[in-house]
C-alpha cells in the first residue's frame, strides 16, 4: 500500500488553526478495562 506518516506529521506540526486533518475523538467504553487487563499480566 506504501501508506507514510510523513503527511500526518507534518500536519501536525502546524498551528491547530493551520491544520486540515480531520480528527475525531471515539472513546472506547472498554479500553480501561483491557488496559487494567493488559497492566496486570505486565508485572
Amino acid at each position: 500500500f506504501q501508506l507514510s506518516t510523513a503527511a500526518i506529521y507534518q500536519q501536525l506540526q502546524q498551528p491547530l488553526a493551520q491544520q486540515t486533518l480531520s480528527i475525531h475523538h471515539r472513546p472506547q467504553p472498554e479500553g480501561t478495562e483491557l488496559y487494567q487487563r493488559w497492566a496486570e499480566r505486565q508485572s
